[in-house]
């Protein structure tokens, strides 16, 4: 299980922040959510996409099995009244029916598909990276994670209709120093990282740092209809 320290943290505030990543997320689910939904971010981490949701849904409710990354929403979210943050394990979380549920980088398509069919009225978004590559090395792969192709491949031999939309999305890294740039790699990348992110850093398109590290995260959200993943129940 991910667990977050204060240097990531600390590091995804900055990004999250600086960029329009989140907010271009929740702009694209929100175009089919009404003020009187109630929607679930499961597994929502440090909770941006659930504030960048707020402005769409009545309702946000933030799910995560961390207490430490709810505690950075908490913080977050002081002046919205529309999101609640609840530590929690969705695999076993009982509740209402949501009227939309999104799952960010969580997990297995068909894992999903089984919480939603569970817990989802309305319909289920799901994003998923389009690249094995890992972010912040050359050449490493992330193998373990499921793509956007392996998951639409998954949902074809179900045969679960889904929408897709591709989106090429920025959440660059701003430092405020080479120093600081040095300790981002020696967080997330191995000690070979360390002269590729260097060599990567440039000027920080918003002038408000001292260096920027372009971070393209090419992913696709899946957009299903109740009616649709519940085929094979």
């Amino acid at each position: 299980m991910f667990q977050w320290n204060e240097g990531m943290v600390d590091y995804m505030d900055r990004a999250a922040r600086h960029t329009q990543y989140y907010q271009t997320l929740a702009a694209h689910i929100g175009k089919y959510l009404t003020d009187n939904d109630r929607v679930c971010d499961a597994g929502c981490g440090l909770g941006y996409l659930s504030l960048a949701l707020t402005q769409y849904a009545g309702q946000v409710e933030a799910i995560d099995t961390c207490e430490e990354a709810l505690n950075i929403l908490r913080a977050n979210c002081v002046d919205e009244e529309n999101v609640t943050p609840i530590c929690a394990d969705i695999h076993t979380w009982n509740t209402a029916p949501y009227d939309a549920m999104v799952f960010c980088y969580f997990g297995r398509t068909q894992e999903i598909i089984e919480i939603a069919r569970r817990l989802c009225r309305g319909r289920l978004y799901i994003i998923k990276g389009r690249s094995h590559r890992h972010l912040f090395s050359k050449d490493e792969e992330c193998t373990w994670r499921e793509t956007a192709d392996m998951a639409a491949r998954w949902l074809e031999e179900q045969r679960i209709a889904y929408e897709q939309i591709p989106l090429d999305l920025d959440l660059g890294q701003p430092f405020l120093s080479r120093a600081d740039a040095e300790q981002f790699a020696a967080i997330y990348g191995g000690s070979e990282d360390a002269a590729w992110i260097s060599s990567q850093l440039g000027a920080d398109p918003l002038g408000q740092y001292e260096w920027y590290l372009p971070i393209a995260k090419p992913v696709t959200l899946f957009c299903l209809e109740n009616k649709n993943f519940r085929i094979g129940e």
